[in-house]
């Protein structure tokens, strides 16, 4: 309204100034201002109906903006219901899948005990049996050995029987592979040994008997005399002094002690301690006081030596052990 007054007021103020007395100039004022009064009203007009379609415009837009509010509200509402239907129905399946896992992971578990138990129970039954057949096996084994070393020893005696010392040695030999240890086949393999004059292999025979068996007496009193026959008279003071127990106050330690000194050329003691024997004997008696002792390495070590009256008298002597002479034909002998 400002705006028209004073466009109006200019429109006079100019008119005025340029020309007042002219009514043309009225005229045409006039109707310019009538063209400006019809602007004005078309511009109120189109601001009036600009004004309407924009409170249109705003109350349609808040209604939709509500709709839509409300359709999101429901559609996420909708969602919300769906998604915990969905999550319940999923989570129910998620446990009752679970429980049904652990169920059977606990029948799985029980399955696997039940097996290793039984496996442990078929083990050691399997083992058992093994245990069992492996013992019967040695048996067998052993027993086939003690058979087939039975039968070797029955050769050996038969050809010692005979004499078949040699043939013996090999049979000996066969043993021995199968029983390396075995004592009475070792024993036996000395004797043969010693009656084939084989002294050294006789003696390294008795010495691993010892190793076996330290306190075997045959073996002990055998390698003594083997040592005085072979001429080691050294080794054999060792063993009496190791193995005195086994000679201690007997006559075949006075026989060995009489044999040890002859080989030594030591005359007066083989006399003093034949002397010293007989002494303690009842000369008027005839005995045996070797018993199964064998002299056969003895006389035929003897032979080899030069007569003598000191070879005399210890042949005679071994004699009056074997209870071949009397105690007085020693004695005799003792006083020459």
């Amino acid at each position: 309204m400002r705006q028209t007054i004073l466009i109006f007021f200019l429109l006079i103020t100019t008119n005025l100034c340029y020309s007042k007395d002219s009514t043309v100039s009225v005229n045409n004022d006039r109707q310019t201002l009538e063209k400006f009064e019809n602007d004005i009203k078309e511009i109120r007009r189109d601001q009036l109906n600009y004004k309407i379609e924009k409170d249109l415009l705003k109350e349609t837009y808040s209604s939709n903006y509500t709709t839509v509010q409300i359709v999101i509200t429901i559609a996420l509402g909708f969602f919300a219901i769906i998604s915990t239907i969905l999550g319940y129905v999923g989570f129910k399946s998620i446990f009752k899948l679970k429980g049904e896992y652990d169920s059977e992971l606990t029948k799985i578990k029980e399955l696997k005990s039940d097996f290793e138990i039984k496996l442990k129970e078929l083990t050691k039954s399997q083992e058992k049996v093994q245990s069992q057949i492996t013992s019967i096996d040695t048996l067998n084994e052993e027993q086939d050995k003690k058979i087939k070393l039975l039968e070797i020893k029955e050769k050996i005696g038969y050809y010692y029987r005979q004499k078949g010392y040699q043939r013996a040695l090999d049979y000996i030999a066969i043993g021995l592979e199968m029983a390396k240890d075995d004592i009475e086949l070792l024993m036996f393999r000395a004797f043969f040994l010693v009656q084939l004059r084989n002294y050294v292999e006789a003696i390294e025979t008795y010495k691993k008997i010892l190793t076996i068996e330290p306190m075997n007496q045959g073996a002990i009193r055998n390698l003594a005399e083997l040592y005085l026959v072979a001429g080691q008279t050294g080794n054999y003071n060792n063993i009496v002094k190791d193995k005195l127990e086994f000679f201690k106050a007997t006559p075949l330690l006075t026989y060995l002690e009489a044999f040890k000194f002859y080989l030594e050329n030591k005359f007066t003691d083989l006399k003093n301690k034949i002397s010293e024997f007989i002494e303690k004997q009842d000369v008027s008696i005839n005995k045996d006081h070797l018993g199964n002792w064998d002299l056969t390495e003895f006389y035929d070590t003897l032979k080899n030596k030069y007569d003598s009256p000191e070879k005399a008298l210890l042949i005679n002597f071994a004699n009056y052990l074997k209870g071949g002479m009397s105690g007085s034909q020693i004695k005799t002998l003792l006083s020459q």
